[in-house]
């Protein structure tokens, strides 16, 4: 009977072993990273001071415009939406920039060429843009006629569906980016 001769650390229940798992790992570091990165930006005096408040005023002025669109009465002052009696202020946290940047790190660590990701970024940061702002209008009409409601979307309905929905367009845009990798057509360009 043969021994197989391997070299020390080579087995694949090394530690240091990463066989088929590398690039999955490599992934998870590189967004773990970013994701780091951001949060030094996000905690930063620079971010709170140059940042954090005219995001949050564009959108409630955009959100302002929706529902008065859509009939309603809103004034908006800052990053306040008030009207009928109810008024929402958009702050840190509340603002969607945490779900927007796990997408956008997910991208930047995806291991696939750039040409793929620039769609993605783009693509994906306006479609959760303009869902960031419908949630913030549902908040401030469901606090307008479900006061009740109110406290539990916003503190969980509104920021882990908008989470789950950062996941689902990130997944979406791997989809498509996987298949046009794949594509024989765009392997010839």
């Amino acid at each position: 009977m043969a021994a197989a001769h391997r070299k020390k650390g080579s087995t694949p229940t090394s530690r240091f072993h990463i066989g088929r798992k590398g690039p999955a790992l490599k992934f998870l570091g590189s967004f773990i990273g970013l994701m780091l990165l951001f949060y030094l930006l996000y905690y930063s005096s620079f971010y709170q001071i140059l940042l954090s408040g005219p995001i949050e005023s564009a959108q409630a002025a955009i959100s302002g415009a929706l529902l008065r669109a859509l009939g309603f009465q809103a004034a908006v002052t800052g990053d306040a939406i008030s009207g009928g009696g109810f008024s929402v202020q958009i702050a840190k946290g509340c603002d969607g920039i945490e779900p927007l940047a796990m997408f956008l790190c997910a991208i930047l660590a995806f291991p696939i060429v750039w040409r793929l990701k620039w769609p993605g970024l783009i693509a994906g940061t306006l479609v959760l843009g303009l869902l960031n702002i419908v949630r913030i209008t549902g908040l401030f009409l469901a606090g307008l006629y479900i006061p009740s409601a109110f406290e539990f979307l916003h503190l969980h309905g509104g920021f882990v569906l908008f989470t789950v929905m950062a996941i689902l367009v990130w997944m979406t845009w791997a989809n498509w980016a996987i298949k046009r990798l794949r594509s024989p057509s765009q392997n010839a360009t």
